[in-house]
């Protein structure tokens, strides 16, 4: 899988951000360095494009089998694309050298944004120039490290290496790319290169640099034909990054709408709590006083009847009469509030945006 930036572990950027001379020397560097490995690669007769002439027919469908796989990309949400032709890559050059794999990854890494033309032709060139920098770096690792095919477990361990030596000049490359054209740290957008989490990411990763292994051992055996079955497990690979991204995402968005949630219920909480000191702090000043004053008049008419008063109660009956209404005046007004029912301190509109966002 390379990175593109629009290519790692296949990722490529996008293309619609401004291009500033700093970049365009940066790529015309990546070019020039690319052509140059590739030209060194080339020169020894027995790595070189001697084995073009010999076999190819066979390079031939190679290239268009990772010009296929890379038309396949994986967004991953964070401005890179990740697409699977890793393995088809790193198995040409284990099987012919880092020449051919590197001049398969110039010609063969299409990009269908190239052809719709989202990404500009300085981005299409740099991204096709890493790709083929990568490629060359993981057969040249293969290759110094003692693999070769048909030894195991030898060849296992030195694809693993070749894979992390094309991951380490695909993924710089392109963070590189970001950090310059984006003005962001380069560790900031290295840490965003992956699909889904890393515990899940890295294994996946690491198990296309056997994956390559297996496709080269088809190659040795069966011919051309091996490599076109290879695209099978190269599909599977794809749709599990892909479901797995799928599955990262709905967690974050779970996670979001969790702490929504969460938050919501802390300001019900708290609006309930206010609410009910309002209520007593109401009911001790408005309805307490009144009903009191109820209660000390009615012990005053008691005293008026018991003592033989009765022309006084025609000054204390009035008073227990407006004592009376205001009371009732205060609970009213209370239960009244109660039953238009706010929805919390902001009222309804507030509530609604709230539950909302």
């Amino acid at each position: 899988m390379a990175t593109t930036v629009e290519h790692a572990a296949g990722a490529r950027g996008v293309g619609t951000l401004r291009e500033s001379n700093r970049y365009r020397i940066f790529v015309a560097a990546v070019c020039l360095v690319a052509l140059a490995t590739l030209f060194l690669c080339a020169i020894p007769t027995s790595s070189g494009f001697a084995a073009a002439r010999s076999n190819g027919w066979d390079i031939l469908v190679w290239t268009l089998l990772v010009g296929c796989t890379s038309c396949l990309p994986i967004y991953s949400g964070r401005g890179a694309w990740l697409s699977l032709d890793l393995p088809l890559l790193l198995a040409a050059g284990f099987v012919f050298g880092p020449a051919i794999a590197g001049a398969i990854g110039l010609l063969g890494a299409w990009d269908m944004r190239e052809i719709r033309r989202d990404i500009s032709p300085t981005r299409a060139v740099f991204n096709r120039s890493q790709v083929a920098l990568s490629a060359m770096a993981g057969a040249l690792v293969f290759g110094a490290v003692g693999g070769r095919i048909g030894t195991w477990p030898q060849a296992g361990l030195a694809a693993i290496f070749g894979l992390l030596a094309d991951c380490a000049v695909n993924y710089s490359l392109v963070a590189m790319s970001t950090s310059i054209t984006q003005r962001r740290p380069f560790t900031s957008v290295l840490k965003e290169m992956r699909l889904g989490p890393a515990r899940s990411f890295v294994p996946c990763y690491l198990a296309l640099g056997l994956v390559a292994v297996l496709i080269a051992e088809a190659y040795a055996s069966l011919g051309i034909a091996g490599v076109l079955a290879s695209i099978a497990p190269v599909l599977l690979a794809r749709q599990a990054f892909q479901s797995s991204h799928m599955l990262h995402d709905a967690n974050d968005l779970l996670q979001v709408r969790d702490r929504a949630l969460n938050e919501l219920d802390s300001r019900i909480a708290s609006e309930r709590r206010d609410e009910r000191l309002l209520l007593a702090g109401e009911i001790h000043d408005e309805v307490l006083p009144p009903l009191f004053k109820v209660h000390l008049m009615g012990q005053v008419l008691k005293q008026d009847l018991s003592s033989g008063r009765l022309l006084d109660l025609d000054d204390d009956l009035p008073q227990l009469l407006e004592a009376t209404e205001v009371a009732q005046s205060a609970i009213r007004d209370l239960l009244g509030d109660l039953r238009r029912s706010p929805l919390g301190a902001g009222g309804l509109l507030p509530t609604v945006r709230l539950l909302a966002d």
